[in-house]
């Protein structure tokens, strides 16, 4: 290997390196709240790992994470062959579907009913954003089924842990 490390560079033939051996890492999904994912959330979690080792410790679910999301904790996977380094915990965040808001990234979209004759002749409604709070949408006179209104701030962290939100669409 060190010969051939010296011929095709640090990383030997091929570029490849062998990984240590360690034990086995641990992956389990938890199911978060559209509203968990908008505020982040830290929970207590308790594992039994295939090793029969039980793992207690507080997952930091962080504001903005989005479906699919790993997060990984370093060194509490399984500890089976104690002579080896602890694999490592995976947190797999499943976001379930929201009864009124639709994820698009950093986009919350909801639907706004409304009557014919309110559309025709302009009304204010109430929309509940997604942390609870009433704003007021101006529906100008005229207004056709399917219009869309932009309100800028009222969507998801646009990052995880940032301050900064994305919008909410509201489709009449």
């Amino acid at each position: 290997d060190d010969i051939l490390a010296q011929m095709f560079g640090a990383q030997g033939f091929g570029g490849f390196r062998r990984s240590p051996e360690r034990n086995r890492d641990v992956s389990l999904t938890v199911t978060i709240s559209l509203e968990d994912s908008y505020s982040g959330r830290q929970s207590p979690l308790q594992i039994n790992t295939p090793s029969g080792r039980r793992v207690e410790l507080m997952i930091d679910i962080p504001s903005g994470v989005d479906n699919g999301t790993k997060i990984r904790y370093q060194g509490q996977g399984d500890q089976v062959n104690p002579g080896l380094p602890p694999g490592d915990l995976y947190i797999n965040v499943s976001v379930a579907d929201h009864p009124t808001f639709t994820r698009n990234g950093p986009t919350l979209e909801t639907i706004q009913k409304i009557d014919a004759i309110s559309a025709a002749i302009g009304t204010r409604v109430r929309v509940t954003c997604i942390d609870g709070k009433p704003i007021e949408i101006s529906i100008p006179p005229g207004a056709q089924p399917g219009t869309k209104f932009r309100v800028p701030g009222k969507g998801m962290p646009i990052q995880p842990r940032s301050t900064d939100r994305g919008d909410m669409m509201v489709t009449l």
